[in-house]
């Protein structure tokens, strides 16, 4: 296993190459945008997003809360490029290529509105990120938080483990466990609503769903799985066909989170 800085990297080069193709495949992340965005009742001044990716959110808040400063931050520059070309220049709006385990760490600033899309489930200690994301609020602030979780693509590491080899588990599987995430976040924070989300999408192939993730970024690390001849995807392909079709099914938690833990509001 690769320690978690060079995961890191390896995922990093990952979402640097997807950045050209991100938008034309990103549908369950932007599904996953507009329930973030439903929920909110607030009028922020100011607002942190991790993981703006190439700015779709970004844009979206930046058109919901024109008065409000927007911190912007994604590690890949490519993603972050992207962000700026689409949202355009803007004093409300500060794009940085960081890495936002590292920021909220380190940074004194506080904020309104954290918000973050489909990007903590990479992160190498969710309960120390969400401590530090509590710590950010303002004394009125909200959390607003989505990720996947691991009954993401469990169609594809059934097939990919009846097909390749048994001990396979991708990367996915490592994300946290439901009552996990909510019992992490009712640890940092005061108050929690959580919902949990099962997406099931259906491609028109084998090779549609291969596209998605490869265009996307979202493959994440995984030591154990061998590159893969045309015969065994073929063979894969055809896992999903005799089961009547291409569906992929996505779990997502939706989470919104008030007031640090042991802090008054």
């Amino acid at each position: 296993m690769l320690p978690p800085e060079r995961a890191k990297d390896h995922l990093r080069q990952r979402f640097r190459r997807a950045a050209p193709s991100y938008d034309q495949y990103a549908h369950i992340q932007r599904e996953a945008a507009a329930w973030l965005l439903s929920g909110l009742t607030m009028e922020p001044a100011t607002i942190l997003e991790i993981g703006c990716g190439t700015g779709n959110l970004t844009g979206l808040l930046a058109q919901r809360f024109p008065a409000a400063r927007i911190t912007a931050l994604d590690f890949a520059e490519e993603m972050v490029e992207q962000a700026r070309h689409k949202v355009g220049e803007s004093a409300a709006v500060d794009f940085q290529c960081q890495d936002a385990e590292t920021f909220i760490r380190s940074t004194a600033a506080s904020y309104d509105l954290v918000i973050s899309n489909a990007t903590l489930q990479w992160f190498a200690d969710l309960p120390a990120t969400l401590g530090h994301l509590a710590r950010l609020l303002t004394p009125q602030g909200v959390a607003a938080l989505s990720l996947f979780g691991p009954g993401s693509f469990q169609e594809l590491a059934t097939a990919m483990r009846q097909i390749v080899d048994p001990e396979i588990r991708l990367p996915a599987e490592s994300f946290c466990a439901a009552p996990d995430a909510e019992a992490f976040a009712r640890q940092a924070f005061a108050e929690v609503e959580m919902s949990r989300h099962l997406v099931r999408r259906e491609y028109a192939t084998f090779f549609d769903i291969l596209d998605h993730i490869r265009k996307t970024g979202t493959g994440g690390y995984h030591a154990k799985v061998p590159r893969l001849s045309r015969a065994v995807l073929n063979e894969l392909g055809d896992w999903f066909s005799r089961r009547g079709g291409y569906a992929i099914t996505y779990e997502i938690y939706i989470l919104s989170c008030h007031g640090a833990r042991g802090k008054q509001k």
